[in-house]
């Protein structure tokens, strides 16, 4: 099974990373010559049945850049994106992950946006507060079991705003969310597509381990992580032509 599998010219997937070098690791590896480096923030590029957006890094650039992009999808008349899938690198909270391992999200939650209670060591998010939905379930179809069979780890992916460099601030993401990962826009993706009613997953490979932000001490590896999302981008292969919008 592959992405041609799922996906068609009139009901397509839409493909959505943070930065060119992820987008362009996981073309590769779906075999596009595709280079997304000229691709600016919030901009699509079109292929048969599936199409890329750079959203530019963090949940306010992936929220309104997916926003923006769905609104004029729903007035056109033509192809309609189903489903969203947030690729992208990551660094590991649970230490079964290891650098250059993958995840596929069954949930994704803003781990960062609630009130810390005074006088104690306790978090009330904004969906507990009445505020707003943190936590984002991935509905189960038959392209997350695809994907849930590629990857090696399948679980909660926390979005962040502020990385966890320290090993108290992890382990209260953790607490929180029971995260494997964390990322900084899949649950913001997330929100915009319950809006939309679209179903969205997050894909993310491993490039450091969270809580020290020592390079030296906890080194990151970026080539780790980009090779995993190459070989992953091969395993949904898909070679057609492309247009810039």
């Amino acid at each position: 099974m592959s992405l041609a599998d799922h996906f068609t010219t009139k009901r397509k997937l839409l493909i959505c990373s943070a930065t060119s070098i992820e987008l362009n690791a996981f073309l590769s590896g779906m075999g596009e010559a595709q280079e997304s480096d000229d691709l600016k923030p919030w901009q699509l590029a079109h292929f048969e049945r599936f199409s890329i957006l750079k959203t530019g890094v963090g949940k306010t650039n992936a929220a309104a850049a997916l926003a923006a992009v769905l609104t004029q999808s729903a007035a056109l008349v033509g192809p309609r994106f189903i489903s969203v899938l947030n690729v992208g690198i990551a660094g590991a909270l649970s230490n079964t992950l290891q650098i250059g391992k993958s995840v596929l999200s069954d949930s994704m939650i803003l781990a960062d946006e609630g009130t810390p209670l005074a006088g104690s060591p306790n978090w009330r998010s904004l969906e507990e507060g009445g505020f707003a939905i943190n936590k984002f379930t991935c509905k189960q179809n038959p392209w997350w079991h695809f994907l849930a069979s590629i990857v090696d780890a399948v679980g909660p992916i926390a979005t962040i705003s502020t990385i966890s460099g320290t090993a108290e601030l992890a382990e209260r993401y953790v607490e929180r969310t029971s995260a494997l990962a964390e990322g900084m826009e899949g649950a913001a993706i997330a929100m915009v597509c319950s809006h939309f009613e679209i179903d969205c997953a997050e894909l993310r490979t491993i490039s450091n381990v969270c809580g020290n932000s020592n390079r030296e001490e906890n080194p990151w590896d970026f080539p780790a992580a980009l090779n995993k999302l190459r070989s992953l981008g091969a395993l949904v292969k898909e070679k057609d032509s492309v247009i810039k919008e």
